[in-house]
C-alpha cells in the first residue's frame, strides 16, 4: 500500500526546507467529498500547499512522479504511547506509513524510571518535530495522567500545574474514585482542559457522558455496558468480561451508544489489543515480518504478553468471542452515529506504530 500512495503531510514535513516541491499526474483522494480527482498537479511550497491544478506547474522545482498513485492526507494515531526512549526511537515509522499525527495518552511520569519521558520533555520532543529538527509525526495533544488523586485541592493543584507544564487534556484511569472524578471535571473546565479516557469504575458511563467525558477509549470497555443491568456494568473489569457475553443486551446498548452520539462523544475501540489476545497463539500472527523494526528487548517483551495468553487454553475461544463481540459494537455504535476516532494502543504488545494504523483502519 505504502508503494501505491503519496501521503500529504508527510511531503510536507520531509519537504518543508525546499523551494518548491511539484508531486505530477496525481491522484487526489477526497476524503471531504467521498471522491477520487485524477491527473492532478500539486504545489507544495514552504511546507504549505500552494496550488492544485490539472495543467502543468512552471518553474523549477522538485518532482515527483504521481501516476499510478494516490495522494491523502496524513492520517492521525489518536491513541498512542510513546513517551519512554525506546518508542521515540520509532516515531520514523509513522511517518513510514503517512500518519502525520497522533494522540498522546500517558505523557508524564512521577517518578521516572531511567527509561521514561515526562511532560516537559514530551513537549520538547515536540518543539524538535514542528521545526523539523526531528522526524516524526505531529504530537498534537499530550496527556497529563492522573489515577488515584484525592481531595478537591490536591486536585485543582494538579490541573493548574498540568496546564502550566504543556498537558493538552487530562487523561483518566478505571480506579479514580468518583468525588475525586467530579472534582477533576470541574477543575480541568475551568482550566479549558478536555477530560478523556477510561471511565472510572465507581462513575455510572452515562454520568461521564453528561459531565462531557470527551473520548472513551477501548474495546474491551464499552462491551460492559452493553449488557442486561448496566448499573452493575461500572464493578466489572476485563478479567470478568465474559459477562459481556453471556449477558448482553442489545436493547440497553442501543440506549447507551444513543447517549454517546447525543452528547458527541468520540470513542476509540483499539481493536488491534484485543486481537492480539485472540491470536496470541497463532504463530502467523506471532511471527509477523514488521518485528524487525521493533527493538530485540521489546520484541522479547510482547512475546512473554502473548505467551501468557497462548497458555490459557481455556480462555482461547472466550478471548476470540470477545474480540468478535467488540468489532459488532464498534459498527453499532456507527450506524448510532457515535464519533468513530482511530487509535491502536502503538506500542501496545504486537502493535507495531506506524503500520497499526492501517491494521485498525481494516478493523
Amino acid at each position: 500500500m505504502i508503494k501505491a500512495v503519496l501521503w500529504l503531510g508527510m511531503l510536507t514535513t520531509c519537504f518543508a526546507a525546499n523551494a518548491g516541491v511539484v508531486i505530477e499526474n496525481v491522484t487526489i483522494v477526497d476524503v471531504i467529498n467521498g471522491q477520487l480527482n485524477p491527473a492532478q498537479n500539486v504545489l507544495i511550497s514552504a511546507d504549505k500547499m500552494v496550488a492544485i491544478q490539472s495543467n502543468t506547474v512552471p518553474g523549477k522545482h522538485q518532482r515527483i512522479d504521481g501516476s499510478s498513485q494516490y495522494l491523502l492526507p496524513g492520517l492521525w494515531d489518536m491513541h498512542t504511547h510513546l513517551a519512554n526512549k525506546p518508542a521515540t526511537r520509532r516515531l520514523r515509522l509513522f511517518i513510514a506509513n503517512g500518519v502525520t499525527g497522533v494522540r498522546e495518552m500517558f505523557s508524564d511520569c512521577n517518578p521516572c524510571n531511567p527509561y521514561q519521558l515526562n511532560l516537559e520533555q514530551m513537549n520538547g520532543l515536540r518543539r524538535d518535530i514542528n521545526t523539523h529538527k526531528r522526524l516524526g509525526p505531529r504530537l498534537l495533544a499530550l496527556s497529563a495522567p492522573i489515577v488515584d488523586l484525592q481531595g478537591k485541592t490536591a486536585i485543582n493543584n494538579f490541573v493548574k500545574q498540568a496546564k502550566k507544564r504543556g498537558a493538552d487534556f487530562i487523561k483518566t484511569y478505571t480506579n479514580l474514585p468518583r468525588q475525586s472524578y467530579l472534582y477533576l471535571v470541574e477543575a480541568a473546565k475551568a482550566q479549558g482542559l478536555p477530560v478523556a479516557g477510561h471511565v472510572p469504575n465507581e462513575v455510572p458511563i452515562g454520568e461521564a457522558l453528561s459531565l462531557g467525558h470527551q473520548s472513551v477509549e477501548h474495546a474491551r470497555t464499552l462491551p460492559l455496558y452493553c449488557v442486561d443491568s448496566p448499573t452493575k456494568a461500572i464493578k466489572r473489569s476485563w478479567h470478568n468480561s465474559v459477562n459481556a457475553l453471556t449477558q448482553y443486551n442489545e436493547k440497553h446498548c442501543q440506549v447507551l451508544l444513543k447517549q454517546m452520539a447525543d452528547s458527541n462523544t468520540y470513542y476509540v475501540p483499539t481493536h488491534l489489543t484485543r486481537k492480539m489476545d485472540a491470536f496470541a497463539h497463532d504463530p502467523n500472527f506471532r511471527n509477523d515480518p514488521r518485528l524487525q523494526y521493533i527493538d530485540k528487548l521489546t520484541n522479547v517483551g510482547w512475546q512473554r504478553d502473548a505467551d501468557n495468553y497462548a497458555r490459557d487454553l481455556a480462555g482461547r475461544k472466550h478471548y476470540s468471542a470477545f474480540y468478535q463481540h467488540g468489532l459488532k459494537i464498534t459498527g453499532m455504535a456507527s450506524r448510532a452515529g457515535v464519533n468513530i476516532m482511530l487509535g491502536t494502543d502503538a506500542n501496545d504488545s504486537y502493535v507495531i506504530p506506524g503500520f497499526s494504523v492501517h491494521d485498525e483502519l481494516q478493523q
